[in-house]
């Protein structure tokens, strides 16, 4: 068979003007067609070198009929099919802006929102494929097959091609692999190879990771170094831990533990409305330690406090000495001061003030101004009680602000060193009013991000509802309610794209 060349005609009209791409059993030339007054138009042209023989043909003829019915805005529309000389050849629109592997040379690394698109672009005309009947596999996803529209959106090519077909043109063309060793599944390599959804689902995996770093994982060697022991990479630091997980997901050795691509498709809609990945979910970061600890302190508190009061109050009444001091002291453990919480000022009781009024004998400016100068000796970073003696509260802010200096540095580390993952989570630190108003406020606005526009928080008590909320009121309630003492979420339910729809709760 003849080769191919710039400014030639092949098939009869159409003229050869660049040469777009090569791949191991096919070209892909930009061309004008002289029977269309010189529409522009791409056309792939299959084992041009050698051709096929009648059995080839066929299979290709018998695969165009399935393509030919496929109609998805990220699928490439394939105008025509036809052969030339034994070559058969697929007639395309011309994408000026050309591959993924281009527009990653010309602007490097993706940002996160550009992979969010990518993802949902992708992954809607993959999951279009994979749902078919009969489903309609890729198998060979990389940069070289996503092309850009003009206007920046993303298409699929080179779909529809069946493993059969593609290994008669790799015997033809004396190419070695179908399929680009980079971008395989580890289960291709099995002593029964697998041929299913999840491994196009890998090879985006290893798509995603070469526009995040510019280069493939594992050297190049793709899902056999899996099999090998090999583990996936993470990304850069600069990408999130979510997105990290993502790209695992992706890339798991089994393939049953990878994501649809419904999945993914759910998870960058997420983004795009959000500017952030989903902070729940089966690719949300797992809990940190520190987190796990504040909920476990969170728990035992409420204990811990009842059995030092009860102590307390047995000591009180072997020791009647000690019951002018109970007051005092059962306050002291309600409201102890913690690193996590805006440290409170505690309150003895009017009793106790009374009596060391009148046992002193002093009037309550003196004791108040006693107070303050306890309080400016306290060490640094401490609070000290002050007693409430009825004085304005202006002199009580001075006074809390002549002896904890480092209040405002305190709630802004909170806020900064603690931040729910899960929306269970996010709840129960909006509820908790030891936590700094602005920190609450500010989980309140992420939480609202996760409801749809139309939720409902409907609360029940033992299968009965009793109330119905809609998010802001609710969340707004968990601000202002001061004696909410456990949130729990019996169900919630979501709606396709991954918002809660409804959440099910009951509050005591």
């Amino acid at each position: 068979m003849p080769s191919l060349y710039q400014n030639t005609v092949f098939a009869g009209h159409y003229l050869l003007k660049e040469l777009v791409g090569r791949g191991g059993f096919s070209e892909v030339w930009k061309t004008e067609d002289t029977m269309a007054d010189g529409v522009v138009e791409a056309i792939k042209i299959y084992a041009p070198e050698s051709g096929m023989d009648e059995v080839g043909i066929k299979q290709f003829k018998n695969e165009y009929i399935t393509i030919r019915s496929l109609d998805h805005s990220n699928l490439i529309q394939v105008y025509r099919f036809d052969i030339f000389n034994g070559i058969p050849f697929l007639v395309m629109p011309y994408m000026e802006r050309g591959s993924l592997s281009k527009l990653l040379y010309e602007k490097g690394a993706f940002s996160e929102y550009d992979l969010a698109v990518l993802l949902q672009q992708v992954g809607s005309g993959l999951n279009y494929l994979h749902t078919r009947q009969p489903k309609v596999l890729h198998q060979d996803i990389k940069p070289d097959n996503i092309l850009v529209t003009t206007d920046g959106n993303y298409k699929l090519t080179d779909f529809g091609i069946s493993s059969r077909t593609r290994n008669t043109l790799r015997k033809v063309t004396g190419h070695k692999q179908a399929l680009a060793l980079a971008y395989a599944p580890p289960e291709r390599f099995a002593a029964r190879p697998i041929n299913n959804e999840a491994g196009d689902i890998f090879s985006l995996g290893v798509t995603i990771y070469e526009l995040c770093t510019g280069e493939v994982p594992w050297m190049g060697n793709g899902g056999l170094s899996l099999l090998q022991g090999a583990e996936v990479p993470d990304l850069p630091p600069q990408y999130s831990r979510i997105l990290n997980n993502i790209i695992k997901g992706c890339l798991a050795l089994e393939w049953e533990k990878r994501p649809t691509a419904m999945q993914l498709v759910e998870e960058a809609n997420y983004f795009i409305e959000n500017n952030s990945w989903r902070p729940y979910g089966q690719f949300a970061p797992n809990t940190p330690v520190s987190s796990a600890n504040y909920r476990l302190k969170q728990k035992l508190k409420p204990v811990l406090i009842t059995a030092t009061i009860a102590c307390v109050i047995m000591a009180a009444l072997v020791y009647p000495e000690l019951n002018m001091q109970l007051g005092s002291v059962k306050d002291t453990i309600a409201k102890p001061v913690k690193k996590s919480t805006i440290p409170k000022i505690g309150k003895t009781s009017e009793a106790a003030v009374h009596n060391s009024a009148s046992s002193d004998d002093q009037p309550k400016e003196q004791l108040v101004k006693k107070e303050e100068t306890k309080s400016s000796e306290a060490p640094a970073g401490k609070v000290s009680k002050t007693v409430n003696t009825g004085v304005p509260k202006t002199k009580e802010k001075k006074a809390l602000s002549t002896a904890s200096p480092n209040v405002a540095n305190q709630k802004s580390l909170t806020a900064d060193t603690y931040k729910p993952e899960t929306l269970g989570d996010f709840l129960s630190a909006i509820k908790n009013k030891n936590n700094p108003i602005a920190a609450r406020k500010g989980w309140s606005t992420e939480v609202n991000k996760m409801f749809s526009a139309n939720a409902l928080i409907i609360e029940e008590i033992g299968g009965t509802q009793i109330n119905e909320y809609k998010p802001q009121q609710f969340l707004d309630l968990l601000l202002e309610k001061g004696d909410i003492k456990s949130l729990r979420i019996i169900k919630r339910e979501d709606n396709n794209l991954g918002k809660v729809q409804k959440l099910y709760v009951q509050i005591e």
